[in-house]
């Protein structure tokens, strides 16, 4: 929120900025490491902003093809709410291995 970390940064240099805030606490939910860091396609709501959307997988396929499909629809949700129309605040939503059907 107070524009420390912005998506047109390099993501070496966010990746540094976010792991070193983010990997002194204990808590598991809010650590980062530095790979994470580096693969985050998009915050939202409006392109900036406190959520974001992470690529954790290794090694899947045709992932790129569904990118701008799953960034529109997290901007659309980070935006409009998930239940109440209220923003949503804080939130990370990461992008698992999983196989994508052709």
């Amino acid at each position: 929120d107070d524009g420390t970390i912005t998506p047109r940064q390099d993501p070496k240099v966010r990746a540094k900025i976010i792991t070193d805030k983010f990997t002194m606490e204990n808590d598991d939910l809010t650590c980062w490491n530095p790979t994470d860091a580096r693969k985050i396609w998009c915050f939202g709501p409006d392109q900036q902003g406190p959520n974001c959307v992470v690529d954790v997988s290794k090694g899947v396929q045709y992932l790129n093809e569904i990118k701008d499909s799953v960034v529109a629809g997290f901007q659309w949700a980070a935006n409009e709410g998930v239940l109440c129309e209220e923003n949503m605040r804080g939130v990370r939503i990461n992008i698992q291995r999983r196989g994508i059907a052709r």
